[in-house]
């Protein structure tokens, strides 16, 4: 029994621990065999400056087996050499690197096994050598990363395990290697990355298995390189990726899996790569884009697959090349009511559940690019007026299935919007000749029914051309007996009379103006003129009162 408590308290300690080590692998394990409960410290200790190990060019632990107890490298330097933990099995105590100082040599915990105790790399420092802790097994401990700092070589978490302890590492800094964590799975305790910042190498989580503990990534900083959540898997916990900055490369988290937890991408930066949420699967849970910011590159959600709530109300959308949920299949509510952009919303052949939110979205499509820097203004297929057309040949049926949807959903006004952009935007593919110049029309004079304000105009502006027409045919009529200024006022009332020929005092006016203006004219010309001049007045004033009415109807239709 007495052996046992010494075996326990035992410490092996600095020095002791150094020459131990010295001796090899086999001499090792056969003092842990022998003091298994003993605690192993090399805190303090600089491996570059002890006249034992200084002319070391490798830290070598790897195939080492630790006792029980705890195990202390806290503040440790290593050198400038690389340091292997290869397959070496630590006990069930704590572990900690706390502070360690790794040189600039590889570092690899590879296939290492931790036991259950707290595993601790906080503020620990690794050099520009890469750093591997592929395969390695941690315990249902804690394992914490906290405002470590890795330099610019890669750093390999592959296939790594985690047991149920929280794994942290909060306000990690990793430099301009590749970081991956592809095919790691994580046990039920929470994992943090939040206030994590990666430069410009890729960071790829491929394949990683996340338990039902929450997820944070807030305040995350990536770099320029890729981030890529390629069939990631997440638990039921709460999955967080606010006010995280992705910087120029392509994000995707294409084929992930979302558990029953919101997931949340609220005040998140992204910029000028394609973020790719195609094929994802969300349960029961929602997800926020809101007020998240995006840059130029391709927006896709195709074939997502959402039981729960999807709201996509970011801040900025306007350079968006597409924004992409074709074959979409979504359970929940569907909303987009603040989205402003420049590009067509694409939600051909998806299936919304419940009515879609589009109560403010505005959605426009881009233009094409004309070449060679020459004026925007193309005349084509025989079109009269100019325009220009879509950049999207696609553009129309994107325009067709909002219109769908915003009439399922009983919304008339961006009924009426996504109709007219259907229409703009198969100007010169499918919409040509003269078909072409009668929608040009349509557009310009009353914006596809939707302005009163135009068609008003219009009917104003004719009746006061016409007016002028009127004078000026009197004083070709009756020479010098007519005074132009003087007939005009009559030739307004004439004017008016044929704009307004539902008004039943209007007869009566015509015929006594006519009588003034023209009297008994002997020139036939004149009066076959003037019929001419009613007859076009009649069918030019009763199109735009038409426009009027057309507005009318729709803007206040409920």
């Amino acid at each position: 029994m007495s052996n046992d408590n010494q075996s326990e308290k035992k410490t092996l300690y600095n020095l002791e621990a150094i020459k131990l080590f010295l001796q090899g692998k086999d001499a090792w394990n056969a003092w842990v065999k022998a003091n298994p409960e003993a605690n192993v410290d090399f805190s303090g200790v600089d491996f570059s400056l002890c006249p034992l190990t200084k002319d070391l060019e490798e830290n070598d632990f790897s195939g080492f087996e630790f006792p029980k107890g705890k195990v202390a490298f806290y503040g440790t330097k290593f050198g400038g050499g690389s340091v292997a933990f290869y397959g070496t099995k630590f006990g069930g105590g704590s572990v900690s690197f706390r502070g360690a100082q790794f040189g600039d040599g590889n570092v690899s915990f590879r296939e290492a096994q931790f036991g259950n105790g707290a595993v601790v790399f906080s503020g620990a420092n690794f050099g520009d050598g890469d750093v591997s802790f592929r395969e390695t097994q941690f315990g249902n401990g804690k394992v914490t990363f906290y405002q470590s700092q890795f330099g610019d070589g890669d750093v390999d978490f592959r296939e790594a395990q985690f047991g149920d302890g929280d794994a942290s590492f909060f306000a990690a800094q990793f430099g301009d290697g590749k970081v991956t964590f592809n095919k790691a799975r994580f046990g039920g305790g929470n994992v943090t990355f939040g206030g994590t910042q990666f430069r410009d190498g890729d960071v790829t989580f491929g394949g990683v298995q996340f338990g039902d503990g929450g997820v944070t990534f807030s305040g995350v900083q990536f770099g320029y390189g890729i981030v890529s959540f390629f069939a990631a898997q997440f638990g039921e916990g709460r999955v967080s990726f606010d006010k995280t900055q992705f910087r120029d490369g392509d994000v995707t988290f294409s084929g992930a899996r979302f558990g029953g937890g919101d997931v949340s991408f609220m005040d998140a930066q992204f910029g000028d790569g394609i973020l790719d949420f195609s094929k994802v699967e969300l349960k029961r849970g929602r997800i926020d884009f809101l007020p998240t910011k995006c840059g130029p590159g391709k927006i896709g959600f195709c074939s997502v697959n959402f039981d729960g709530d999807i709201v996509f109300n970011p801040a900025d959308v306007s350079e968006a090349a597409a924004i992409d949920f074709s074959g979409a299949k979504i359970e929940g509510a569907l909303s987009i009511g603040n989205v402003e952009t420049n590009c067509v919303v694409d939600l051909r052949l998806s299936s919304i559940k419940h009515s879609i939110d589009i109560d403010n979205p505005k959605i426009g499509f881009k233009k094409e690019h004309i070449e060679n820097g020459y004026e925007p203004i193309v005349y084509r297929h025989l079109a009269l007026l100019p325009y220009r057309r879509a950049a999207k040949h696609d553009a129309p049926s994107c325009f067709r299935r909002l219109k769908k949807l915003a009439k399922d959903a009983e919304n008339h006004e961006k009924m009426l919007d996504f109709f007219a952009k259907e229409i703009q935007s198969d100007y010169g593919r499918g919409i040509t000749g003269s078909t072409l110049t009668m929608f040009l029309l349509y557009d310009y004079l009353s914006d596809y029914g939707r302005s009163i304000k135009r068609p008003a105009l219009g009917l104003a502006a004719f009746t006061v051309i016409y007016a002028l027409l009127y004078s000026m045919l009197s004083v070709a009529g009756q020479g010098d007996l007519a005074d132009f200024w003087g007939g005009l006022a009559p030739a307004m009332t004439l004017s008016i009379a044929h704009t307004l020929p539902f008004n039943f005092g209007s007869r009566f006016a015509s015929a006594d103006v006519i009588n003034y203006l023209y009297g008994e004219s002997s020139y036939s010309w004149i009066n076959t003129t003037l019929h001419w001049l009613t007859i076009s007045q009649g069918i030019i004033g009763g199109m735009f009162l038409f426009l009027i009415g057309l507005a009318l109807r729709n803007k206040f239709r409920s």
